[in-house]
């Protein structure tokens, strides 16, 4: 009887060792893509009082930054160029 202890006790720590090695092996974070944080700001639509929250990653939001920069500076552009010339009296 002793001896079919012995050997259960055995078993289970060769089954433990096992499954830890198993999940030291699948948790390794070379292997997983990092995830970024999601960043949240808050926005109001025009004839609304109401805000609503908006959340993306930070390279999203710099991307979103950089479009919005490049659309009000091509409308100033449009604007200069085709104001014409100004009057005076």
């Amino acid at each position: 009887m002793l001896k079919i202890v012995a050997a259960f006790a055995a078993t289970i720590s060769l089954a433990a060792a096992a499954v830890a090695a198993d999940k030291n092996a699948t948790a390794d974070p070379v292997d997983a893509p990092k995830k970024e944080k999601k960043l949240c700001r808050a926005q109001v639509a025009t004839g609304s009082i109401m805000e609503k929250r908006i959340c993306h990653t930070r390279s999203e939001w710099d991307a979103i930054d950089r479009q919005n920069n490049a659309n009000a500076q091509n409308a100033l552009d449009y604007v200069n160029r085709n104001q014409g010339p100004a009057v005076t009296r």
